[in-house]
């Protein structure tokens, strides 16, 4: 049979991909829930098996079975390439057994031949922490973990005293296709499953997807559009249901089914290739898009207190997907030849030179060597295999993660402060930055006016490349360069970018790219007369003499999203173009894998860096938990973002006259005297017309303000736990207050009969009494790939920056934005100045006097704290070495500098890399990874976290540079973690003129600690009496292996 069958398809990469497939998959359901006997299953596998990916032993029934049985089904089904998984009974073992039992379950398991081992998060009442670790296990024991979250609409199904994000509560009535809130806490938890190694998620959905005509499709669209189709699995219950995905998410969606629905599960892939999906899903969808089925069923005309939300575009599974091919460093100085070895490469694999041609998306020849091409997965085994290639990834989507800032960071534009870094470096005048980001840029904005500025400086070779509403004359001598990549997404998603909802050019479409560029370099922007700000207000970028070079590479498909081919490219040319520094406010999602895997911008960034560029990036948005940092690379600068020293304040009157203040972005006119009534979830959304609603955070799912206005509420009132991030129009009365303030409301609103509240617009209050804080936001250390190299490096304002909006924005010109990517901008211009000021300085180097130099508290003196469930005092995990301090930064002192050899130990320490590999990286066969007993903590990073010090003394060695006054004598200052010893030998850096450079070691034992403890924060600072050269100690002892309770 497996000869003649072949789905009917116009082009040959359209058939079923061979076993074993990523996605498609098809799981079997038995032997609970379907007596299947060995003949049966003989029968099964004979007859239908190469439709079969998976057997799963359902609902425990191995527990049950002779072992003798289980372990003939297993070899069995191995002969017919079906993997085989244990279903969920690991949750039984880990209450009765606990780890210990675990293990033992898990090698007995994988004596058996168990490939999957399942683990139900909902029955498990865990900490999360807990449930990775279980995840973790079981990799580390050699099979693949498949976790299971549930969805359920009816409440009591989950118990109060478990984590509600492991079993999700949707509510059932009305059928919103508003996200819950719950939903994203779900796929938050299952989406640091898969960080942690678990190889697919399965989604319990029982009273969401059993029956297709009243199948919420908001929330499987949701959990598909985040995850992704190839890491999630759903159960069709029928062949109704079954049909109802395969329809809605195309032949590439994995199902766990019945043995009798394995054929006509098998026929309705067939019939529903994925290039008819993908224009299905695209298009304007009916009310059925979100609700299958007729009148009274959930489907008909929408519920008119229910708002539409577009359907979510699941993506694509291509058969021949794009993937990256990194070669190392160039071999030929001509860049023609360097694309022609490429294709000699390719074309060894593929045939033909033709064949290799029509398979190639981009050449990477200017800075590095390398090539995205679009491969089957056996060519891309056979390519992976050739002598010359470091590593094969398959392409990857990464997501996108002012006036008052400088002011706040002492980065004046006044002749009184004309010996500052801002005039020393005379603006940043000759920089060129460039910006690789996601939306491109909007020339005509006033932050991008070239009035006064010289000649394009000589090094840059760049161009501006016209297009969709962008011509090569929008540039200036401001804007000096702007391009655009897409051929890489294009690829992925087997169609061009829509150009009715993008502009295929530079031309920026969501502003993200216009705000980033006009933080890092924007031109003077004088007298603004935004509300809520004093007239006359002054709007520039960190460098604002600076060049900017917009390199578009990311776009407005599915919520925002880069292609990693794509990204590469832009590195690629910006390297050859000319830049001096790199801000790329973008990343990936996960982040425990190694380099291999991370390839987002790291190994393009390397070879910037090796140039003398500096990259400077986010440390992500995934906070306030730990170990979220993305970006983990020593040669980046990544960046935390914090709040400034001002409050976008407004105000809610009570009718008793009582006033509280919250945070709010409203502009419009107060809002008088208006009934207000409080509401504990969504369900009352039919109500709220004329009145302003108050809802308690996470109490139960709370609609966003669009949705209240859109039902006629004439107001919200949010209380939540302290967050610096606000996310309300500014055209609709919405405020934020902290639970205290909200009780007293809620009381007033209670023992009053017809209670009222007015809102007032928004005014920005400035100085010392608004506290400094790091965002809730913005991720956090440690990275759990390398924890011994701190992350992230430095924290910048981020947080409600007021940057300017592209002119199709209908409310204002300008307004507050938050996240890492806008701290992102605000290093990178610091930088800029910084390259001006000291020319011959490293990327290293500069790195370093930002790290050394900052600051653990605000510019008031007060110590920087740091959001969470918890407020508290902020620590290195949080800000790196703290935040920035530019003035000093330009005069620190000492610096630890590092070059390509740190980096390669590095690579090396993490077993990422071999003597070849770092050869052909460096482009240098002389180039080897050091000896091993080198260790990553000798790493010159400007910090020392050691995260498994087990009681034994460790020794750290590092290196400072002299940059300060030539003869000069330095002694340490210690503030050492708590319950640590910490020594440093020499006692003493002496330095002149034959002596620049010094080695010292630092010696941590762990005191009277003899249990396994969280990290412990401490400093080391160099100091002359002039400068402070200050580095991050973070220490937390080991004792135990594996420890998991």
């Amino acid at each position: 049979m497996a000869g003649h069958y072949r789905w009917k398809s116009f082009e040959e990469n359209e058939d079923r991909p061979e076993k074993p497939r990523r996605y498609g998959v098809t799981e079997m359901r038995g032997p609970r829930y379907s007596v299947l006997s060995q003949n049966v299953l003989q029968e099964i596998f004979e007859s239908m098996g190469q439709f079969v990916d998976g057997l799963k032993f359902s609902g425990g029934s191995n527990s049950l079975i002779p072992k003798s049985f289980i372990k003939q089904a297993i070899d069995m089904a191995h002969e017919h390439d079906v993997y085989v998984s244990t279903g969920d009974w690991a949750e039984h073992v880990l209450r009765s057994g606990g780890p210990s039992g675990f293990k033992e379950y898990i090698e007995e398991c994988k004596q058996l031949g168990f490939d999957t081992i399942e683990l139900n998060a909902n029955s498990l009442e865990v900490p999360e922490d807990t449930l990775l670790r279980y995840v973790r296990m079981i990799k580390n024991g050699g099979l693949r973990a498949k976790p299971i979250f549930a969805v359920k609409f009816n409440k009591s199904d989950i118990p109060g005293r478990r984590n509600r994000a492991f079993g999700s509560y949707v509510v059932p009535e009305p059928r919103s296709s508003e996200f819950v809130e719950d939903i994203d806490l779900l796929i938050r938890k299952a989406e640091r499953c898969l960080e942690a190694g678990a190889d697919t998620i399965m989604i319990d959905a029982d009273d969401v997807c059993n029956y297709a005509d009243s199948i919420r499709a908001d929330i499987i669209a949701k959990v598909i559009g985040r995850l992704g189709v190839e890491k999630t699995m759903f159960e069709a219950s029928d062949a109704k249901l079954a049909e109802w995905f395969i329809k809605r998410y195309g032949p590439n969606v994995n199902l766990y089914v019945d043995h009798s629905q394995i054929m006509d599960l098998e026929c309705l892939r067939g019939r529903h290739l994925a290039f008819a999906f993908l224009a299905n899903v695209t298009s304007a969808g009916p009310p059925e898009a979100d609700f299958i089925g007729g009148p009274g069923q959930g489907g008909g005309a929408p519920d008119p207190a229910r708002v539409e939300e577009p359907p979510v575009v699941v993506p694509f599974v291509p058969k021949s997907p794009v993937y990256i091919i990194y070669l190392g460093a160039t071999k030929h100085d001509d860049p023609k030849l360097v694309a022609q070895s490429h294709l000699e490469i390719l074309k060894s694999v593929l045939g033909s030179e033709e064949a290799a041609k029509s398979s190639m998306i981009y050449n990477y020849q200017y800075g590095f060597s390398g090539f995205a091409a679009k491969l089957k997965p056996a060519e891309a085994q056979k390519l992976k295999n050739h002598p010359e290639v470091i590593t094969l990834v398959i392409n990857r989507k990464l997501v996108m993660q002012t006036t008052r800032t400088w002011d706040y960071l002492d980065l004046f534009s006044t002749p009184a402060s004309s010996k500052g870094l801002l005039q020393g470096s005379n603006m940043g005048s000759g920089a060129i930055i460039g910006v690789i980001d996601s939306a491109g840029i909007w020339s005509e904005s006033g932050v991008f006016d070239d009035n006064g500025y010289g000649p394009t400086p000589k090094q840059w070779k760049g161009q501006c490349v016209s297009g969709d509403q962008f011509k090569a004359e929008d540039c200036n001598k401001k804007l000096i360069g702007a391009k655009y990549y897409m051929d890489g997404l294009n690829a992925d998603l087997a169609t061009s970018i829509n150009s009715s909802t993008e502009h295929i050019s530079p031309r920026d479409h969501n502003g993200h790219g216009t705000q980033v560029s006009s933080t890092v370099a924007g031109s003077f922007l004088s007298n603004l007369t935004f509300p809520g700000l004093s007239a006359g207000s002054i709007m520039r970028g960190a460098a604002p003499k600076a060049h900017i070079a917009m390199y578009k590479a990311c776009w407005d498909v599915q919520g925002g999203m880069c292609s990693v081919a794509d990204v590469w490219k832009a590195f690629d040319e910006a390297i050859n173009d000319g830049v001096d520094v790199l801000s790329v406010s973008i990343g990936g999602l996960s982040k425990v894998r190694s380099l291999d895997v991370e390839v987002d911008i790291a190994i393009p960034a390397l070879h910037a860096v090796n140039k003398g560029i500096t990259v400077v990036s986010p440390a992500g948005n995934g906070g306030p938990r730990g170990t979220t940092v993305i970006n983990i690379s020593p040669w980046i600068i990544t960046v935390a973002a914090t709040t400034l020293d001002r409050s976008l304040s407004a105000f809610i009157t009570l009718d008793n006259n009582q006033t509280f203040m919250g945070q709010s972005m409203y502009t419009g006119p107060e809002l008088g005297f208006t009934d207000v009534m409080f509401s504990e979830d969504q369900s009352s959304v039919a109500t709220v017309k004329g009145k302003v609603v108050m809802y308690f955070e996470k109490e139960k799912p709370m609609p966003g303000p669009e949705i209240l206005q859109r039902n006629g509420a004439v107001g919200v009132i949010y209380v939540r736990t302290p967050s610096s991030r606000l996310e309300c129009p500014a055209n609709f009365p919405c405020i934020y207050i902290d639970i205290d303030i909200g009780s007293k409301i809620y009381f007033h609103m209670e023992t009053t009969s017809s209670p009222k509240v007015k809102i007032s617009p928004f005014k920005a209050v400035i100085g010392e009494s608004v506290a400094s804080t790091v965002g809730g936001s913005s991720s956090r250390g440690p990275s759990s790939f390398s924890p011994a190299i701190l992350k992230p490096d430095i924290a910048a304002p981020g947080l409600n920056l007021l940057t300017p909006r592209i002119p199709t924005d209908e409310d204002t010109s300008e307004f507050a934005y938050s996240g890492t990517s806008m701290a992102t901008p605000v290093i990178a211009g610091i930088v800029a100045l910084l390259k001006i000021s000291h020319p011959t300085w490293s990327p290293a180097a500069i790195k370093s006097a930002i790290v050394t130099t900052a600051r653990s508290t605000d510019p008031y003196g007060e110590p920087l704290t740091a959001e969470g469930t918890t407020p508290k005092i902020a620590d290195a995990f949080d800000y790196g070495g703290g935040l920035v301090d530019m003035e000093k930064a330009t005069n620190p002192g000492l610096v630890y500098d590092m070059d390509m050899n740190d980096y390669v130990h590095y690579l090396c320490s993490a077993a990422l890399y071999t003597d070849k590999r770092v050869s052909a990286l460096t482009g240098n066969v002389t180039t080897k990874c050091p000896s091993s007993s080198s260790s990553i903590l000798d790493i010159n990073v400007p910090s020392i976290t050691i995260p498994d010090l087990k009681g034994n003394v460790k020794v750290i060695t590092r290196t400072v540079t002299n940059v300060g006054p030539v003869d000069s004598v330095y002694k340490p200052v210690i503030k050492a973690p708590l319950g640590f010893d910490v020594k440093v030998s020499p006692e003493e850096l002496v330095f002149n003129k034959g002596t620049s450079k010094a080695a010292f070691t630092v010696s941590v034992s762990s005191g009277s600690y003899k249990v396994n403890t969280g990290f412990f924060f401490g400093s080391l600072t160099w100091s002359d009496g002039l400068h402070n050269v200050t580095i991050p100690v973070s220490v937390r002892t080991s004792f135990i292996d594996n420890f998991y309770l």
